[in-house]
């Protein structure tokens, strides 16, 4: 910055520098005046700024930045990977923030210009309540894939620099050599040795033979002999916990924790109490100073001794079986004759079995009892504890398993937890001499009421204490030992829509993550539901004379640039091929985040003559746009499905009156097969297709949240295109050239994500019969293991029988025969897929000829004749649809609102409803309502910046009149026309 310089201030404009002050070196004032008329930025230097001010001061601000831990890309088969290890790879950058950070809360995700993307790990807060210092807020920026703030390679010098770091890091744990063993403190020389240890396995991984690494290894000898001389014993660095003052103050502290149990259970609240447990807490805190770890309790018996009770255990087993089995054996000869020899002999042998139980373990035999040990009841809660303990560890990593073979199973991460869950699982085997089973953890069934009785000896409880911790125990058990299928939904929708939406999406078995963001696998029960609705989409556009077609998905750079100012809104987005195997490609290729300029070069050869017009094209395919903002399936991700249609015509009037028939078109995909009200408008010129003449759109309403959500648009490109690509034809009238008017017309699967957000539930998807892959399915019920095998085979032929007959109605009917899953099971995974109608079948049902019918929307259930059944399901299924639809238009209808008021527009806003507001229609105008309309205060993660869009301007304008002022309190001009205000996807 020099004087004479125009310097761009982010958010305000151009400036000029007048003169810079100095104190020597030291920059004191720049002097400057503004030229916000110079709208030239291009050259410009940009200074992001704030100003300093006492009514707005700046807070402080830390940010974390991480970068790669392994500094070079690619390594070689030959090089060492140790060479490469980036010691430096955790950065905090102090900065100064504005004073509106101050509202942002842990979790939000803001961008900080020219900075990036960052996610509040700390909230900033005035006063700590531990110090009463000021604590900066804290950031992690997120990494966004490019290069810019990291260096892939590192240099030999770096190298160095990096492992004189490390050394500086260590440098201060040396001691004088010379110096009195008698003053050092055994406890920090102890510390010094591990961080000595530590400095030399660093130094052995980058360079075992090096020279600082010999000299590293002689200073921890020294600090080893020092150790030594002191303590009169050698020193293991990663056991200090084992020195003598350590063992026996763990001895005190054990012997205090008695002294306190038995105070506790004779009087919780006495002052002998409180001063014992003061002294605990004393000792506690010793320990830790000296041993530097907290205090923790070891299991009272030994190993040996745990053996020999489980040895003990299983000898009672034993006998218990062998109860059980002479039980069975008496029952049966009771049953045949109870006063016979035989009968007699064997009660008496049960007796003795009996006798011989209660002698073992200490108290009566009792049918369907956990075993204990005949050992006195301290051993036996120490036992039963330390199983327990360990049984509960295995099941939490049990769990940790599940959970990440969830995510990816092949990753090192899960084959690292398997291998530490089958270690616990053996160490339990050697522990307790048994297999560990999933029931094990619920190891409290084995202690006896003597044990639960001295339990309760050991510290008296409140009544509403006893009961809370009761309750809580039962139900830790229930999850121990109940079998979790985890098939149904954790949260709820009105609760934390995000999390429900990537639950639904996943466990309706609707889509597979893969491992490029933004990119996802449209599992079969989705991909049916786009099959349907392209299915009847393509019918009706074939109708109007549009044919289908495919274009490739690669575009040139030349071909791209020239449409470069139409295609302005997804420019950064567009995704670039630059490489092919080894080699760079001569110049980048781009795959299609749309396809006019793929198309319209084709056009221009095809068309030379009126005659060849109108020219109607389709094509289903997918694009990519490869998005920064934070993906969602179905509803912003970086590859989608589309159909995109391309027309031409000769006239103006032909090519507007086609965008509105599409316009219907799209409108009853929505309302006609997924039971949605919409909205029909044109986009503001702010929102419209950059290279059209307008656009116009179908606009959806998501209730849970309030927002908006485009559900197609249909574009009318004027001349703009036809223009560019010399797309044109001789006039038939005036024989001059004329260029053709165009439209084009897409639609996403975006609308499945509509779909989901506005009709599922907590329990599942909810399906618009129309579009459901599955609209009745058949679930044979009442079948048990006793029964007949030739009444279940009636049932299930039975079952196949009605889905024929339903086949033969057009209706999409299934059956669900499976022998491993109970009913129940069946009702939830049904439910949870979203299938319309559930008819249940049982041998009750066969004999009255009739089946139990279940609605999914709203659980009503009721009994049809088998004979009426066909026409029957083809009724509730039109009934359905209606019935959603009406349902969905209702809460549509009454969140949707007109003001002429602006402080009414902002709290209708926070009511999550959409808005009819007088409008001008200029962009910027556009802006400040956006700008002025957000709510710091908005719940929603994410949200708190988001202020109202255009979302259309409705074709059918209200019958209210007009007021004279534009909604925004600020802007003079007249409004043109109600526009839909909202938030949006």
């Amino acid at each position: 910055m020099k004087i004479g310089d125009t310097v761009t201030f982010i958010n305000w404009g151009n400036i000029k520098i007048c003169d810079i002050l100095k104190d020597g070196d030291k920059i004191t004032e720049i002097k400057a005046k503004l030229d916000l008329e110079n709208k030239d930025y291009k050259k410009t230097l940009k200074v992001t700024w704030i100003a300093d001010t006492m009514l707005g001061p700046q807070i402080p601000v830390k940010i974390i930045e991480y970068s790669h831990i392994i500094s070079k890309a690619v390594i070689g088969k030959e090089e060492d990977w140790k060479q490469f290890v980036n010691y430096d790879s955790m950065k905090y950058l102090d900065f100064i923030g504005e004073p509106a950070m101050k509202e942002i809360r842990k979790g939000d995700i803001i961008q900080l210009q020219r900075k990036g993307y960052c996610i509040c790990d700390s909230a900033y807060t005035s006063k700590s309540e531990y110090s009463g210092v000021e604590v900066p807020i804290v950031l992690i920026l997120i990494p966004d894939g490019s290069n810019k703030s990291v260096k892939l390679t590192q240099t030999a010098t770096e190298e160095n620099s990096s492992t004189a770091k490390l050394e500086m890091t260590h440098s201060s744990i040396q001691i004088n050599e010379n110096a009195s063993a008698s003053h050092v403190d055994i406890y920090k020389l102890g510390e010094q040795i591990k961080e000595q240890g530590d400095l030399v396995r660093s130094l052995k991984a980058a360079d075992p033979k090096g020279m600082k690494t010999k000299e590293a290894i002689a200073v921890l000898l020294n600090l080893k002999k020092a150790y030594q001389e002191l303590s009169a014993n050698n020193n293991n660095a990663d056991k200090l916990l084992s020195s003598d003052n350590g063992k026996d103050l763990y001895q005190i502290i054990e012997e205090q924790g008695k002294i306190v149990r038995s105070l506790k259970a004779a009087n919780p609240k006495s002052d002998e109490t409180k001063a014992a447990i003061s002294k605990l807490l004393d000792l506690k805190k010793q320990y830790k100073e000296r041993t530097g770890s907290e205090y923790k309790p070891t299991s009272t018996i030994s190993s040996q001794e745990q053996k020999q009770l489980m040895t003990e255990r299983k000898s009672i087993e034993e006998l218990f079986k062998q109860i059980g089995e002479q039980g069975n054996i008496v029952r049966t000869l009771k049953a045949a004759n109870p006063k016979s020899e035989e009968a007699k002999v064997a009660i008496a042998k049960l007796l003795d079995l009996k006798q011989k139980y209660k002698e073992m373990a200490g108290m009566e035999y009792k049918p369907k009892n956990m075993l204990v040990t005949p050992s006195d009841n301290k051993l036996k809660c120490d036992i039963v504890e330390c199983k327990e303990t360990f049984a509960r560890k295995i099941a939490q990593q049990g769990d940790l398993v599940r959970s990440l073979k969830t995510k990816d199973a092949k990753a090192q991460e899960t084959k690292d937890a398997i291998a530490e869950l089958l270690r616990l699982k053996k160490q339990y085997k050697d522990e307790f001499g048994e297999e560990y089973t999933a029931s094990t953890t619920n190891v409290n069934a084995s202690v006896p009421k003597e044990v639960v009785e001295s339990r309760k000896d050991e510290g008296k409880k409140t009544k509403k204490e006893e009961v809370e911790s009761k309750m809580a125990m039962t139900s830790v058990r229930m999850m121990e030992t109940t079998k979790q299928t985890k098939l149904g939904l954790d949260v709820k929708k009105e609760e934390n829509l995000a999390e429900w939406y990537s639950q639904i999406i996943v466990k309706a078995d609707m889509i597979e993550y893969y491992d490029v963001s933004g990119c996802y696998i449209l599992r079969p029960w989705s991909f049916a539901i786009w099959e349907i609705i392209k299915k009847w989409f393509d019918t009706e556009i074939k109708k109007l004379g549009v044919r289908n077609c495919y274009f490739p998905i690669f575009v040139s750079q030349n071909a791209l640039q020239r449409e470069k100012e139409h295609i302005a809104d997804f420019a950064p987005e567009v995704a670039w091929i630059t490489r092919a195997g080894n080699s760079e490609l001569s110049e980048p290729i781009a795959i299609r985040p749309t396809s006019e300029t793929v198309i319209y070069p084709s056009y221009a050869k095809w068309i030379q003559s009126y005659r060849d017009l109108p020219l109607r094209l389709n094509q289903w395919c997918n694009v990519v746009r490869w998005e920064f903002k934070h993906p969602t399936p179905f509803l912003r991700t970086r590859e989608f499905l589309w159909q995109e249609g391309h027309t031409a015509f000769q006239t103006k009037q032909e090519a507007e009156n086609e965008v509105f028939i599409i316009l219907d078109l799209y409108a009853k995909v929505y309302t006609d097969l997924l039971a949605i009200p919409v909205t029909k408008g044109r986009k503001s010129e702010k929102e419209k297709f950059a290279g059209g003449d307008f656009t116009t759109t179908v606009e959806a309403y998501v209730p849970v949240n309030g927002r908006g959500i485009q559900g197609a648009t249909s574009h009318h490109l004027g001349q703009n295109f036809s223009k560019m690509f010399d797309i044109s034809f001789e006039d038939p009238e005036s024989g001059a050239k004329t260029f053709a008017w165009q439209n084009s017309w897409g639609m996403t699967t975006r609308t499945i994500g509509a779909m989901i957000m506005i009709h599922s539930d907590n329990d599942g998807l909810v399906l618009p019969p129309r579009v459901a892959p599955i609209q009745v399915i058949i679930i044979p019920v009442g079948i048990t293991s006793q029964m007949d095998k030739q009444i279940k085979q009636e049932i299930f032929i039975k079952a196949e029988e009605i889905m024929r007959i339903l086949e033969n109605s057009r209706i999409r009917v299934d059956t669900d025969l499976r022998d491993n899953y109970s009913p129940g099971w069946k009702f939830n995974h049904w439910e949870l897929k979203g299938v319309p109608i559930r008819l249940e079948l049982g041998p009750k049902d066969i004999k009255k000829s009739q089946v139990t019918c279940v609605i999914r929307y709203n659980r009503q259930k009721s009994v049809i004749p088998i004979d009426s059944l066909s026409a029957r399901c083809s009724e509730l299924l039109d009934e359905i649809h209606t019935n959603m639809y009406a349902n969905t238009k209702r809460i549509y209808d009454q969140h949707q609102k007109i003001t002429t008021s602006w402080s009414e527009f902002k709290e209708l806003l926070d009511q999550k409803c959409l808005i009819l507001a007088a409008f001008c229609g200029l962009p910027h105008c556009e802006d400040n309502i956006k700008k002025d309309s957000s709510n710091d205060e908005c719940g929603e993660a994410g949200a708190s910046v988001m202020g109202a869009k255009t979302l259309c301007i409705p074709l059918e304008q209200p019958s209210e009149k007009l007021p004279m002022q534009c909604i925004h309190p600020k802007c003079k001009e007249q409004p043109e026309f109600y526009a839909l205000f909202g938030r949006s996807y």
